[in-house]
């Protein structure tokens, strides 16, 4: 059993632990929105899910494959361009979900999609810094630090939120708090304008706060 002394040496050193580690990430993320507001961009996910249209058409349901992406993408064209014209706080660009290996490469001329959702060559892009934009659920990481060159660990995730648009670094490890990551948004195609916004609000004060 513990003295009385080391019990309080040891609850110091855990606490000042955590501390560190809160004072550290903070540190990150008031990087990252930096780096995101002067001279980064944001890099939005088109969800095409190929591999699932790919194995319908490959056992024989064809025009069912046919009729769900072309849903899919009228949706996603919505969401886009919703994007693209109320998100704010800095450059946005698009890519499909199927190209972000090559992303992750560094292959990214000739993979961004205007609002139509057609692949431009003619799209440049010259950031040296950049956010993943996608769409799906929240997970609780306690005790992540966040780094731009990390990948998450997907054993013992519990899922916090569902339907939510989530800023992640490259290798779709999400963001922490304070950093504003995410935003719940249930109907995207119906609240997209709204949640830009707010969410171009959010990023703006966190970035004032940061520059303090």
């Amino acid at each position: 059993m513990l003295s009385a002394q080391t019990a309080d040496e040891y609850e110091y050193t855990v606490k000042k632990k955590k501390v560190s580690t809160r004072k550290k990430n903070r540190a990150a993320v008031k990087k990252a929105i930096k780096q995101l507001k002067e001279g980064g961009a944001v890099i939005y996910i088109v969800k095409d899910r190929k591999l699932k249209s790919g194995a319908m058409k490959e056992k024989g349901l064809e025009e069912k494959a046919v009729r769900l992406e072309t849903e899919r993408m009228n949706k996603q064209k919505i969401i886009v361009q919703g994007i693209a014209k109320n998100f704010t706080f800095c450059p946005v660009y698009f890519m499909f979900q199927s190209d972000l290996d090559k992303l992750i490469k560094g292959e990214m001329a000739g993979n961004f999609l205007d609002t139509t959702l057609q692949k431009k060559p003619s799209i440049a892009f010259s950031h040296s810094y950049f956010l993943l934009l996608d769409y799906g659920d929240v997970y609780d990481e306690p005790g992540k630090v966040y780094c731009d060159t990390c990948k998450s660990d997907l054993t013992g995730r519990t899922s916090l939120k569902t339907d939510c648009f989530v800023f992640k670094n490259k290798y779709l490890s999400q963001l922490t708090k304070p950093f504003p990551y995410f935003i719940t948004c249930h109907y995207p195609a119906k609240e997209i304008s709204v949640k830009m916004r707010t969410l171009s609000k959010r990023l703006s004060v966190f970035y004032n706060k940061a520059a303090e």
